[in-house]
């Protein structure tokens, strides 16, 4: 019986329905009381996150961090962070040229059971005590999550072409690989992963940072850094709103130049009952380069569906223009798994496109695509 039809069987009946009612009434209130008291005492899951791309501390000063998304709320949040390039052109370097850099991106998610975050760099070269360090793309993730009462959390970095001192330099996945520094005493630390040291059972959380490089009393710079974490509570956590979020970086082929790569970055969604994300693009073929202005649209094609399409507007090597990225995340890795398509539209009708037209082809050639509560 609909809430509609009892309202109107009481204006209508006699004192016997009346009683039947207000019976129910009585139940429905005491049981529905029962519950608010269960929900009262139930205690919700809680996160933390945030993400940089790079943070420089040289003799005793500190500058940034770079492309910060600052701290998440603890009851779920989507935060975001986007530079194209390091340093910002007409602005005042901190770092005195520690760190030149590419794309930076930086996101941060936190709703339903887990806290997700990840930073990535494009070509970036860190100048520390004499010593030089250079990679042509970073990427570190770090991710924390409740399954029931138990808190779990992992971490991960990506670093390719990676040079010491203009020496090509080798390393593996394993956290914490750590490159000396002699001539200064100082080190490099690869895949950098902390632990929070308040962790427990319910508790957990983890930060990454892809590189580290330390010259004491000189320098220390972090380059890529991702934190997450969560508090699990007693109430089973909902997913995200508004069909999650999407975000990522890496490269594909140039479409004018195969030998050359096209960084981005990318992220979608749907926040507060606003649009969410950025765009960030490098086409080292020609030199063009593309920043997001606004997210005007974010939606999932083929629902349900891996692939999301992401709209907005964009400066388009200094002139207005539009964008559409069309992604895909297949799973892990990101190379050879995932897809990054993007079409632009200049002011005069003109469109450029990268990363082909059949969005159930892979072409990441390094990077990863994450869509969030699949």
């Amino acid at each position: 019986m609909k809430g509609n039809d009892l309202r109107t069987r009481v204006r209508t009946t006699g004192h016997g329905m009346i009683t039947v009612a207000v019976t129910a009434v009585f139940l429905i209130a005491l049981v529905g009381g029962t519950s608010a008291g269960q929900a009262a005492a139930a205690t919700a899951t809680t996160f933390s996150g945030r993400a940089f791309a790079a943070q420089a501390t040289v003799l005793g000063i500190t500058a940034g961090p770079v492309s910060d998304t600052g701290e998440a709320s603890p009851t779920g949040d989507a935060r975001e962070a986007a530079v194209l390039e390091y340093p910002i052109s007409g602005v005042i370097d901190p770092t005195g040229g520690a760190v030149t850099a590419e794309v930076l991106h930086t996101a941060v998610i936190a709703h339903g059971n887990t806290s997700s975050a990840e930073a990535s760099v494009a070509n970036v070269t860190v100048n520390a005590g004499g010593q030089t360090v250079a990679a042509d793309f970073l990427m570190a993730r770090a991710s924390a999550k409740c399954n029931g009462n138990s808190a779990t959390s992992a971490g991960s970095s990506e670093i390719v072409g990676l040079k010491v001192n203009g020496n090509p330099t080798t390393v593996g996945t394993a956290p914490n690989q750590t490159i000396p520094l002699p001539l200064v005493n100082g080190k490099i630390v690869i895949n950098e992963q902390t632990t929070d040291s308040s962790a427990s059972s319910k508790k957990s959380g983890m930060t990454v940072n892809a590189i580290h490089v330390i010259v004491p009393g000189v320098a220390d710079v972090i380059v890529a850094s991702a934190r997450a974490g969560v508090a699990c509570g007693t109430s089973e956590p909902t997913g995200c709103p508004n069909g999650g979020f999407v975000t990522g970086g890496g490269w594909i082929n140039s479409p004018s130049d195969p030998q050359s790569k096209a960084n981005f970055a990318v992220a979608g969604g749907m926040k507060n009952g606003g649009w969410w994300g950025h765009l960030l693009y490098i086409d080292h073929g020609t030199g063009m380069k593309v920043k997001g202005t606004g997210v005007t649209d974010y939606y999932d094609p083929a629902f349900p569906s891996l692939r999301r399409v992401i709209k907005g507007t964009a400066d388009i090597d200094g002139n207005p223009g539009y964008y559409t990225a069309d992604v895909t995340d297949r799973g892990e890795p990101g190379r050879g798994n995932d897809t990054f398509i993007l079409t632009l539209t200049r002011p005069d009708g003109s469109v450029y496109k990268a990363g082909g037209d059949d969005p159930s082809v892979p072409n990441l050639e390094g990077g990863n695509i994450q869509l969030h509560c699949k």
